[in-house]
């Protein structure tokens, strides 16, 4: 892949989210609103600064996924109340794309 100096507004990926009694982890590819480092700084700087809670914040970072059910803010919410780690699995997902900070080999 060439890169550009800017890159694309978005960007998707796949997040393991854990079900309750299952072995495996749910999956769902999800859309993320890209940010520069300036503004990623300034994002998560008033999300500590507001006490956003972790749905809060991803409400703002999705843009989209892949689930049978149409991407809304309030089907979002159905996931992270449904899930109790979705919120922070998408989170956490996110932060590692935009690092670049994988998890072993």
């Amino acid at each position: 892949m060439k890169l550009t100096l800017t890159p694309n507004p978005t960007f998707t990926c796949v997040v393991d989210i854990h079900v309750p009694g299952e072995q495996e982890k749910g999956q769902v590819k999800i859309t993320y609103k890209a940010m520069s480092q300036p503004e990623a700084a300034k994002f998560f700087d008033n999300a500590v600064e507001k006490n956003l809670s972790p749905y809060e914040i991803v409400k703002d970072l999705v843009a989209g996924w892949d689930l049978d059910e149409a991407f809304t803010p309030d089907n979002l919410k159905q996931l992270t109340d449904n899930y109790f780690g979705a919120a922070n699995a998408l989170l956490d997902t996110y932060m590692r794309e935009l690092t670049n900070n994988r998890l072993g080999n």
